[in-house]
């Protein structure tokens, strides 16, 4: 879930500390925060930004409702027919006006205005769980608007999504064999080298140690982080999958998954549950720390040569 940062640059700080709270209470939140960057580039920074997030979190600031740049940011989620949720930094900051929609009669302050506005006013505490409905409800609305076929082909095409999904597992388990292999190849290359020193004799056994533990960490550094990010990104699509599924179930006599889920919870108790993909991110990261400790090690024969 990727919420985009709508503030203006004078909140920042107050802004970055409410970002905080929120992640602390919902973890799988990614908080989507424009740099500081030259106006010349800003709209193409923010616009990748925004075509990648979910939804809009607006912090209201006092100055707010009179930027060009978060009335424009507001109207691109409008388009793209996104939602936005306010949160006011204090109680009478104003909105700003690209959040209310026309109502052909004009006069905006003797009709109730949270019946036009674009956004949802929310506070930090109930932030997490609206957000969490709202993209649920939208998947099961979703859902429901194609469940005018018949029980036999529904149940047909949810079997055939099923596996997709039982598919998308099996490649991520291919993936992290073949990573798997590829550091142990690397491995294996550190010990033919420390092989080729032994043969060579010690003339040359300072150097050739130095280059291959740059030239190995480097290798491996980048293989785990690309790693990781590949783990990362099949754990988000199953995730999206399982939502799917959960509101194709509601149609259906019988919602396994979520009864599943529920089960699991209830026998976990107050441990954690640790989803397989975060336990799949843990071993590059290994990997990493040991390429690291071999890069710090290249450093010393360096210090050592020179």
């Amino acid at each position: 879930m990727k919420a985009y940062i709508i503030h203006k640059s004078d909140d920042r700080p107050t802004v970055i500390q409410c970002v905080q709270e929120i992640q602390a209470k919902c973890d799988k939140l990614e908080a989507l925060i424009l740099e500081s960057v030259p106006q010349k580039v800003w709209k193409k920074q923010a616009g990748k930004k925004i075509a990648e997030a979910d939804c809009a979190i607006f912090f209201v600031g006092a100055e707010a409702h009179k930027s060009e740049f978060i009335d424009w940011e507001i109207k691109q989620f409008i388009k793209k027919n996104k939602r936005i949720y306010t949160i006011k930094l204090a109680d009478g900051n104003e909105y700003n006006k690209s959040l209310y929609r026309s109502n052909g009669f004009g006069n905006m302050e003797n009709i109730a205005k949270s019946r036009y506005m674009y956004s949802k006013e929310v506070s930090i505490p109930e932030l997490c769980d609206i957000i969490r409905n709202d993209l649920e409800m939208d998947i099961t609305e979703a859902v429901k608007g194609r469940v005018s076929m018949s029980p036999d082909v529904m149940i047909e095409q949810y079997k055939a999504y099923l596996q997709t999904s039982e598919d998308l597992v099996a490649r991520r388990q291919s993936v992290s064999n073949f990573y798997i292999t590829v550091n142990s190849a690397l491995i294996s290359v550190l010990s033919a080298i420390i092989a080729v020193i032994n043969i060579v004799g010690a003339q040359y056994a300072m150097l050739i140690s130095t280059v291959g533990c740059y030239v190995i960490s480097f290798l491996g550094i980048v293989l785990c982080l690309n790693w990781k990010r590949i783990v990362a990104s099949y754990g988000q699509l199953n995730a999206a999958k399982m939502k799917v599924i959960a509101a194709i179930e509601k149609q259906l006599p019988f919602d396994i998954y979520d009864v599943e889920w529920k089960v699991q919870t209830d026998k976990l108790g107050k441990r954690k549950y640790v989803s397989f993909t975060n336990i799949e991110k843990r071993i590059p990261v290994i990997f990493a720390v040991l390429y690291g400790v071999l890069f710090i090690a290249g450093i010393v024969l360096t210090c050592v040569m020179l």
